[in-house]
Parts: structure tokens; C-alpha cells; sequence
């Protein structure tokens, strides 16, 4: 009996090493579902990242309402319209001026409160509906807001959702798209030839 050849050795070590590794990333299991999919850096399939996504924007909901209750909503809309700034006020609160803004996306309702006490506390003196008063004279009043910020109105919650919804869509379809990609190139790059099984290394 001949002495095994150690070139072949080698290749068919190294089509074991890669039969090994592509069946970790077609094996692997998602976290959800339990299902097959190429893993490829991520730990859920499309499908349950779709679904993971819902749940992330109903959590990102509760936690908004949870960080802006009703009293202080109360006692940020009363010192807006005594004509505070938002910026200290939000200060005084222990929140964010963001926060109060983001959370007209979840409460129509406070959208409508806010800028009426924006309103009711801008200064007299002033020529609102101007972006350069917004800029220079730092009124958030919804006259000057929507004169600084014309391409996105500060009034259409609807199509503000609605434009935040496309964006998550195009990167679910962006990432499941790369997914596919990386795939087929890491089939391309490591492919498996030759006898591969435990007992391959094994046989003259």
C-alpha cells in the first residue's frame, strides 16, 4: 500500500475547512424561528428582523411616553406659553429637546398642544414666519418653523411616518439584498471540491 500523498493531504484538508465554514453560515439557526439561513454577521432572518423591526418602533413608542408624562407635559406646555425658552426649559425637565419634538410622531394630540403654546409665548416684537427669525431670534413658533424647514413640514405627521416606514423598508430590502450577495460570493470564493467527510483524510 502507498504512502498517502501529502499534496493531497492538504487539499482535501483545506476543502474540509471550507465545507466546515459554509456549513456554519448555511446553518446556522435564527434566534426566533429556529430556521436555516445564511448567517453572515447577523443572528435572525429576514423574516424575524421584519418582525423585530414592528417590535423595536412600539417599544421606541412606550419608552417615549414613558420619558414625557402627562405632568410633565403639563408643566412644559405652562412654561412655554409664559414665552420660556424651550432649551432651558427642557433643561429644568431633565429632557431633551428632541424628545419633545420626536413625540408628536406617537401623540397627534401633543403636537397640536405644543404648538399652540409655542404660539401663545412667542414674542410680540418679532416678524414670524421667517426663516431668519427662527435662525437669529430662536423662535420655534410653527409660523417660523415651517418658513425654516420648508422641504419638511413641521404639520404632516403623516407623511413624516409614512416616509420613516420607506426608509426602514428600503434598508430591510438593502440588507436582505447584501445578504444574498455575500452569499453567493462566498460560495464563489471557497468552493468545495473533492471527497469531503470524516473519514476523507483517512483514505489513500
Amino acid at each position: 500500500m502507498s504512502a498517502p500523498d501529502p499534496f493531497e493531504q492538504r487539499r482535501q484538508q483545506r476543502a474540509l475547512k471550507a465545507a466546515e465554514r459554509l456549513a456554519k453560515k448555511d446553518g446556522h439557526r435564527c434566534h426566533d424561528c429556529g430556521h436555516k439561513f445564511a448567517r453572515l454577521k447577523m443572528s435572525r432572518c429576514p423574516a424575524c428582523l421584519d418582525k423585530r423591526s414592528d417590535q423595536e418602533a412600539a417599544l421606541r413608542e412606550r419608552h417615549s411616553h414613558q420619558a414625557l408624562p402627562t405632568l410633565v407635559q403639563d408643566r412644559l406646555l405652562k412654561q412655554l406659553a409664559a414665552g420660556e425658552d424651550p432649551v432651558q426649559v427642557c433643561a429644568e425637565l431633565n429632557i431633551t429637546t428632541q424628545r419633545i419634538y420626536h413625540h408628536r410622531l406617537y401623540d397627534p394630540a401633543w403636537e397640536q398642544a405644543l404648538d399652540e403654546a409655542l404660539t401663545a409665548g412667542r414674542a410680540a416684537g418679532l416678524e414670524h414666519g421667517h426663516s431668519s427669525t427662527y435662525k437669529w431670534d430662536r423662535c420655534r413658533c410653527p409660523e417660523c418653523k415651517a418658513a425654516h424647514h420648508p422641504k419638511e413640514p413641521v404639520f404632516d405627521l403623516e407623511g413624516m411616518a409614512a416616509r420613516d416606514r420607506r426608509r426602514r423598508a428600503e434598508k430591510r430590502r438593502l440588507r436582505r439584498w447584501e445578504v444574498v450577495q455575500r452569499a453567493k460570493e462566498d460560495r464563489e470564493t471557497h468552493p468545495v471540491k473533492g471527497p469531503v467527510g470524516p473519514g476523507a483524510l483517512n483514505d489513500p
